[in-house]
């Protein structure tokens, strides 16, 4: 009837908008997704650089303490605090690790010069890891979400957006 062919035609005209709206989504997600691809390998890269003084840095750290010392240090250290920071892009929830203060005080009258600034390498070493590891987590979740705005287009395309029909099958 003329009102089903009218309730059609405005459902193909809001499929097609919406399919446009959705390709266009998914354009700006694998722009943005390349971006972040980009950060997460300087973010990866400067963990590689940083991890072989790190190390160099653990092996020396225990070795500075004698028993008392090192019971001492144990006794001072506090252990720091991370804050899971949300944060929203596209629509897309992720998290950013934040870090607390580092505390200083308390353990400046046990060390040995030169061991607050292996410590102090050690914290940048958890930032970078942090950094990281946050990235990640958003490089996962932009998977996710462009894997379900394709579903949606494909959708769109082969079920609600009906090719037009050939020639060669139209009634005589």
């Amino acid at each position: 009837t003329r009102l089903e062919l009218l309730r059609l035609r405005r459902r193909l005209a809001l499929a097609q908008r919406g399919h446009a709206l959705l390709k266009e989504k998914e354009e700006q997600l694998f722009i943005a997704f390349r971006a972040l691809l980009a950060e997460a390998r300087v973010a990866r890269a400067d963990v590689e650089r940083a991890f072989p003084p790190f190390l160099t840095a653990t092996l020396g750290f225990r070795a500075g303490f004698d028993s008392d010392q090192w019971k001492a240090f144990l006794s001072a250290s506090v252990p720091l605090e991370w804050k899971r920071v949300p944060e929203k892009v596209f629509n897309i929830r992720s998290f950013r690790l934040e870090r607390g203060s580092v505390p200083g005080p308390a353990l400046a009258s046990v060390l040995r010069p030169g061991v607050r600034r292996e410590l102090d390498g050690a914290v940048r070493m958890l930032d970078l890891l942090a950094r990281l590891v946050g990235l990640e987590a958003r490089i996962k979740q932009f998977v996710a979400e462009i894997e379900r705005t394709r579903r949606r287009v494909n959708a769109l395309d082969f079920v609600l957006i009906p090719a037009p029909p050939s020639v060669e099958s139209a009634p005589p």
